[in-house]
């Protein structure tokens, strides 16, 4: 099974499920003007999000009839092809509940925004490969470029090597969004 996410004990390496698939996580669709011009006080969303899981740890087995609910923070884990992580979510006060078989289930988290809905297509692409070429977000329409700042933001991948020089092409920053991507 291709696994593509792992929920983890936060900070640590520690698995606590991994996922083939999920749905409903990548929901977002605040731009970044409303987050620069109207942010939210104190945002707390709560996502209930389908998966279909691929493998548990036999440390962490627990029953179908019992959710497990997992103190303190949990990241959401982005993995590669080679299942590597490329990238992180922060989740609070995680609530995981299997199907009675234990092929599929259901996590409840809070977060303060949930992840942008184009974020996802742009995760899909790196978990094969990082962007090759420089300003590959240039060819993403203006209104989803959302996404890829996101991803940029939250992702574990370095495309450059330590002080090689950095230009900026201001050519293609046309939206509050462009002006954040990298």
């Amino acid at each position: 099974m291709d696994v593509k996410y792992a929920l983890r004990e936060f900070g640590t390496s520690t698995c606590i499920l991994a996922l083939v698939d999920m749905e409903n996580f990548f929901i977002g669709d605040r731009s970044f003007y409303e987050d620069f011009e109207r942010p939210d006080d104190t945002p707390q969303y709560v996502l209930s999000v389908p998966f279909i899981r691929a493998e548990m740890p036999l440390e962490r087995k627990w029953s179908v009839d019992d959710p497990l609910i997992v103190p303190g923070d949990v990241e959401l884990v982005i993995l590669d092809t080679s299942h590597n992580a490329i990238g992180h979510y922060d989740l609070n006060d995680v609530e995981i509940s299997l199907a009675s078989d234990g092929s599929a289930g259901r996590f409840r988290a809070t977060t303060s925004l949930p992840p942008h809905a184009w974020a996802k297509p742009v995760w899909e692409s790196w978990r094969i490969a990082p962007p090759a070429t420089i300003n590959k977000w240039w060819d993403i329409p203006v209104g989803q470029r959302e996404g890829w700042v996101e991803v940029a933001s939250h992702s574990r991948i370095s495309t450059r090597s330590i002080g090689e020089e950095i230009v900026l092409d201001g050519r293609g920053i046309v939206d509050l969004a462009s002006f954040s991507a990298r």
